[in-house]
């Protein structure tokens, strides 16, 4: 035998050992990939919600809008519709309601409530199983119109008349009952906003229950559009943050509530109506905020833990005193309705200077200004007004360290302003300046 012929042999040998080797290779790459795609298969189609303990996922139930939690995925396996009666979030938002047409309620001249949302309520509070609500939200267009409907001489007329009124007066009872039963079961966060589609005024609002002011597990109370007649003092122990938006105080009811609130540390005041007391000597009250609105009665506030006010509306029917442990002060001067400007300056001024130890102050931050038409005869300059400041401002050599400036920084009397700061500051460390984007 030649050596051409071994070699060739031999060269023959190799190539079918590579192509062995190749074809191994290749059939085990193909088998790794079906097992891979097989893998990835079983991963995309397996319910791992189904392995996860009840606690799990009535927390995650209790996530989820309530009407995706009842209907949606509960029909989905038996498992989560056995559970979905055991969440402890309840949230009730007659807008967010399938096919709910607000703006036919808006216009409604009568008591006319949606009777799908109600019957909606009504079944998931009967079917709830829960030991503990965390909490119950309800958002709900509640009217009372009977108190403006005129009486007319006809017996037709006074027969709707007194219709409307047991049918306003029902659902009012039916609302009450839904609450007291959030609140048997230790209810921590309580959330009322009845629409305002209703006539303005005490008598056109929802009365809230007394029982209420006496849960001693709420931790956050938040009302909108009702009325508060408290007649003794509040049991809310617990209480940590209270939002009234709109809400009629009367007589005496914000002191029977702050004098339960031992350990509120938030409250907010937007819009309400009544005589409004914040009287807090011995509390934990951290952060207060107001809005006045156009009814300008006297408020008083007196608090000495109070650290952040946030001030809206005409400040010279604030009383403020013993507040020196402040650090943060946001005014909000709504000057566009007044009739005595100057008057509201020197308001404002007096107001300022009850805050010597603040640390941060937020003037305007409720609206950008364009126009200013000043009618009243005043002997002020305001373009030359910081050129005449002849002694510097006491608070610019000791104590301002920080300032931000947004806005239309582009006017004369702006430049003046900042030229001064520049000229007089001592301990100043920062400046911001935000201009408004060009058009």
């Amino acid at each position: 035998m030649g050596v051409t012929s071994i070699l060739d042999k031999m060269r023959k040998a190799r190539l079918r050992w590579f192509g062995h080797v190749k074809r191994r290779w290749h059939d085990a790459r193909l088998k790794e990939m079906n097992m891979y795609a097989k893998q990835r298969s079983c991963v995309l189609n397996e319910d791992r919600l189904s392995g996860l303990p009840d606690d799990i996922l009535i927390h995650i139930l209790s996530l989820l809008p309530l009407k995706d939690a009842v209907k949606g995925i509960c029909n989905a396996s038996r498992r989560f519709h056995k559970l979905w009666p055991f969440i402890h979030t309840l949230n009730f938002d007659q807008c967010m309601f399938p096919e709910h047409d607000c703006d036919y309620y808006l216009e409604a001249g009568r008591p006319d409530y949606d009777k799908r949302f109600v019957h909606s309520v009504r079944h998931v509070l009967l079917r709830g199983k829960s030991p503990t609500n965390h909490k119950f939200c309800l958002k709900f267009h509640f009217r009372l119109s009977y108190s403006f409907w005129q009486r007319t001489s006809n017996s037709t007329g006074i027969c709707q008349y007194y219709d409307f009124l047991r049918s306003e007066k029902r659902m009012a009872n039916e609302i009450g009952t839904w609450i007291q039963f959030a609140l048997n079961k230790n209810l921590e966060v309580l959330d009322l906003s009845f629409s305002e589609h209703g006539t303005v005024g005490p008598q056109a609002l929802y009365d809230l229950p007394n029982c209420v002011l006496s849960s001693p597990h709420l931790v956050e109370l938040r009302m909108t559009h009702c009325t508060i007649n408290a007649k003794k003092k509040s049991k809310l122990k617990s209480l940590k943050t209270l939002y009234l938006n709109n809400v009629v105080l009367m007589d005496q009811s914000m002191d029977y509530i702050l004098s339960g609130c031992p350990m509120l540390e938030e409250l907010t005041l937007q819009l309400c109506y009544g005589h409004i007391r914040v009287v807090l000597l011995n509390s934990n009250l951290k952060t207060l905020k107001l809005d006045i609105g156009w009814f300008r009665q006297r408020i008083r506030v007196s608090c000495p833990t109070l650290l952040s006010l946030d001030m809206s509306g005409a400040v010279e029917v604030l009383d403020i005193a013993n507040v020196a442990s402040i650090a943060e002060v946001s005014v909000n001067c709504n000057l566009i309705f007044d009739f005595d400007v100057y008057k509201d300056y020197q308001g404002i001024k007096t107001f300022l200077q009850t805050f010597t130890g603040a640390k941060t102050l937020n003037l305007c931050s409720w609206f950008a200004l364009n126009t200013l038409s000043w009618t009243h005869p005043y002997e002020f300059d305001a373009d030359e007004y910081w050129n005449m400041v002849d002694s510097p401002v006491q608070c610019l050599t000791h104590h301002l360290k920080k300032v931000v400036v947004a806005g239309h920084v582009m006017k004369k009397q702006v430049i003046q302003f900042l030229e001064y700061l520049f000229e007089h500051f001592v301990v100043l460390e920062e400046m911001k300046i935000f201009a408004e984007k060009q058009k």
